[in-house]
């Protein structure tokens, strides 16, 4: 894409890259989405403003000439986070199944294989297709699975915040913001 546009346009400076930023892209009832940038890719930072059905985080390529910023191509996708709960076929089928207006979606899912579903917190099914992740279920595993590194750091004398540093995970800015105390927070 960028050698076509510099052959087509050789008297304009237009360039190309990939921006290093990161955004959050929220979904909601009806298609109707909302696209943020944010400074980390946490989504435990990501705050639930009870009418969301889900997110996931992206980066971007832009087309720059000058002062002008055109959005292209979006890469670099993590998976799905739903605010809701898992069910599998059978309690769809059995939470469901005498509802009419479910009648073909329990159909369809039966004859493609799907068996791994989100009821999300605005009342809609969504299917899980692999790697998507019901946000409860994530956040309870990252705190537990953090709780395990915490203890294992302090037996070893390193503080948990050294060690975010260090590997790169955040930049001493993080440590200033709200947010921070969420990842920091030993339980």
């Amino acid at each position: 894409m960028k050698d076509k546009i510099e052959k087509e346009n050789n008297n304009i400076n237009y360039k190309v890259y990939k921006d290093n930023k990161s955004y959050v892209e929220k979904f909601y009832i009806n298609g109707k989405s909302s696209i943020e940038e944010v400074k980390y890719r946490l989504p435990e930072l990501i705050k639930n403003d009870g009418e969301m059905i889900g997110f996931r985080f992206f980066n971007q390529e832009f087309l720059i000439n000058g002062k002008s910023r055109h959005a292209l191509k979006k890469y670099n996708f993590s998976e799905y986070f739903y605010f809701g709960k898992r069910l599998n076929l059978s309690e769809v089928k059995e939470q469901f199944g005498n509802n009419k207006d479910y009648e073909i979606f329990i159909s369809n899912m039966e004859n493609n294989g799907y068996d791994s579903f989100c009821y999300t917190q605005v009342g809609i099914l969504v299917v899980l297709e692999d790697g998507d992740q019901i946000y409860d279920e994530y956040y309870e595993n990252k705190k537990q699975y953090m709780n395990e590194v915490i203890k294992s750091l302090d037996e070893k004398g390193i503080s948990y915040e050294d060690f975010l540093l260090e590997n790169g995970y955040v930049d001493k800015d993080f440590f200033n913001q709200e947010e921070s105390s969420i990842l920091i927070q030993k339980k």
